[in-house]
């Protein structure tokens, strides 16, 4: 099986949050010539090119096959499977319940719900602590909230004014945009609250006259998967894998 040609990418922003040093791991077009000292690196488990890296991650597509089988003989791991869905939208599909956006007095509550609604994400040990992934998502969520990481953050509250549930948005560009994160609190499970905050986003799209809405789920959450798939088509399927100097 041919090998293919790879850059190793550092992650600033990542390196700097974790305290890591963090790069990615990205394959070259077939037709990308690689420079001679490239070309000279003897890349195995044991090669000096991870050595100035604590972490590696690279994602890819479940078809790339040949790319999954190199990062295998590589020393990589699987870490999770990643669904893409896509939902087309239309007017028809805007309902009269609005949306909320999340303000600056909301972050205390959001911090709450989000710092422990992603323990399973592939933030988690034995690649990056309990405290780390905690600390990830209410840094996330806050930042969504100030327009920072996301472009905003949607909300449901009850008549006690407790936040139910948030999803975070941003534009890709004119004509589509992305979830972020979801999140439902915990002593509002089992109400239908992902499903409403799903519809907020899908009405702020409308008024942004947006026609495609983007939402990723990891391949174990069985709930968000079936939520998903009731209004969205798969549009990709990806891996993603770490090479690891040392675990937690």
């Amino acid at each position: 099986m041919a090998k293919c040609g790879f850059e190793l990418i550092s992650n600033q922003w990542e390196s700097e949050f974790f305290g890591q040093r963090i790069a990615k791991l990205q394959f070259l077009p077939a037709q990308t010539a690689l420079s001679p000292e490239f070309n000279k690196l003897e890349f195995n488990q044991g090669s000096a090119v991870w050595h100035d890296f604590d972490l590696v991650q690279c994602k890819l597509h479940a078809d790339q096959l040949s790319q999954i089988h190199q990062l295998q003989s590589l020393g990589f791991e699987f870490v999770e499977g990643e669904l893409d869905f896509c939902l087309s939208l239309n007017q028809g599909m805007q309902s009269d319940s609005g949306f909320s956006i999340a303000a600056i007095d909301d972050i205390e509550q959001l911090e709450a719900i989000f710092s422990s609604a992603f323990l399973s994400s592939r933030f988690r040990q034995p690649w990056f602590s309990a405290e780390q992934n905690s600390r990830f998502y209410r840094t996330w969520i806050r930042k969504a909230v100030l327009a920072q990481f996301d472009d905003l953050c949607l909300l449901l509250k009850n008549q006690h004014n407790e936040i139910q549930g948030a999803i975070s948005l941003r534009a890709i560009d004119s004509a589509q945009a992305r979830v972020g994160l979801l999140a439902v609190a915990e002593h509002a499970r089992g109400r239908g609250i992902a499903k409403q905050l799903l519809q907020s986003a899908v009405n702020w799209c409308l008024q942004q006259q947006k026609q495609q809405l983007w939402i990723a789920t990891q391949a174990n959450n069985r709930q968000a998967i079936n939520l998903y798939q009731k209004q969205a088509r798969l549009e990709q399927i990806s891996y993603w894998f770490y090479h690891s100097k040392k675990r937690l």
